[in-house]
């Protein structure tokens, strides 16, 4: 259970820290989708708020499946990730309005957001390709 503990602490100390990368990709994904810039403490509390309550969706998901002595599969991680891209999408829409015409709707929060979230997947997938391009060259 301590252990437990840890991970949720850990995480809920590291959002903030990522949210600081996190609000300027909200930045630019709201500019691409809904051609207006919000300000970048407007852009941070969406993406804190909003990342620290898919952090809590899915720390509930494990404690129930480990409550009844099971792991996550793939299948519930990609349920886990589907309600944290609704909260995040409704989150986007309550606390990012555009200044000409008010809130930007569901549909262009989500497309934010899926924005976003290719940005981080590809840097993600280009840190990992540095890493197998540095193993192969015998750096790490």
């Amino acid at each position: 259970m301590i252990e437990v503990i840890e991970k949720l602490m850990l995480q809920l100390l590291a959002v903030p820290v990522f949210s600081l990368i996190g609000g300027p990709f909200l930045m630019l994904g709201t500019y691409l989708v809904g051609k207006f810039k919000p300000s970048f403490s407007v852009a941070y509390r969406a993406c804190l708020w909003s990342t620290w309550i898919a952090v809590a969706i899915a720390f509930l998901a494990e404690m129930v499946a480990g409550a009844v002595g099971n792991k996550l599969g793939p299948v519930e991680y990609t349920l886990v990730w589907l309600a944290g891209a609704v909260v995040y999408t409704v989150i986007i829409d309550l606390m990012i309005e555009d200044p000409d015409f008010g809130p930007i709707g569901y549909r262009k929060a989500f497309l934010i957001y899926l924005v976003q979230f290719g940005l981080v997947a590809l840097i993600a997938l280009a840190g990992l390709l540095l890493f197998v391009l540095f193993r192969t060259m015998g750096f790490v």
